[in-house]
């Protein structure tokens, strides 16, 4: 059966109408209703994700944000964000003109006085024997870059993100065995959400990388099973912490 594209049925219809009016008439409200019914869907669509935005009670910045900025100015507290997500203890990007989170708490803490704002911190450990003056020696590897490669390479001190971009199944697992064994309450896990599909980041550059980036979600998930941690709900934590 030949399949035409279907602009050409207004070509037609211009130049065959008098010969089967009735038959274009049917064929125009047909390529009509399917465009109505896209515009339909598109703002069903808009509507329902407008409800989602209003209704989120969690926030992550993209870019490298003080949540006690944002709560100060209220905009957070306006849109009924109850968690935050923005900061990435133990590093510090104040040379890029960022702020310093090197010394920020690994466990959860209130961002304000008033305890409507809950600060869930990207977890992140020092492994190796140094790692109880791993911050100290992050501040001087602004002067001597090289230094904490070194420490690295020889296994003196390392610093894992619990996130599959750049971080080995085995260091995650080495991290996350030091975070509960020093009783961190709660572990957040992280990672670009551009990095499920490919070609957007370069951590998944193809379909083979977003399917190792699953392939660690799994063993991840796995190891935290056998430590006996158990996933949550942003509900659950809201609900925890007014207790």
């Amino acid at each position: 059966m030949p399949v035409y594209v279907p602009g050409q049925l207004f070509w037609w219809w211009y130049w065959y109408d008098a010969y089967a009016p009735s038959v274009f008439i049917r064929g125009g409200i047909f390529a009509a209703s399917g465009g109505l019914a896209a515009v339909v869907i598109a703002v069903a669509l808009s509507v329902q994700r407008a409800r989602e935005l209003r209704d989120a009670t969690t926030f992550g910045s993209a870019r490298w944000a003080r949540p006690v900025e944002v709560t100060r100015a209220g905009l957070l507290r306006d849109a009924g964000i109850r968690i935050d997500t923005s900061v990435r203890s133990l590093f510090d990007y104040s040379v890029g003109g960022g702020p310093d989170y090197s010394h920020h708490p690994l466990a959860p803490y209130w961002v304000d006085r008033d305890h409507q704002l809950l600060e869930l911190p990207v977890t992140t450990t020092y492994s190796g024997a140094l790692r109880r003056i791993g911050p100290l020696l992050h501040r001087v590897q602004r002067h001597v870059p090289t230094m904490f490669s070194g420490f690295s390479r020889f296994g003196l001190l390392e610093r894992i993100a619990l996130t599959p971009e750049g971080v080995t199944v085995a260091e995650a697992i080495r991290g996350i065995d030091i975070a509960v064994d020093s009783g961190l309450p709660m572990l957040v896990l992280s990672f670009h959400s551009p990095t499920l599909a490919p070609g957007h980041t370069p951590y998944a550059k193809d379909e083979a990388a977003v399917d190792a980036l699953y392939d660690w979600f799994a063993a991840i998930y796995a190891a935290l099973d056998q430590r006996g941690v158990r996933t949550t709900t942003v509900s659950e934590i809201i609900v925890a912490s007014r207790g």
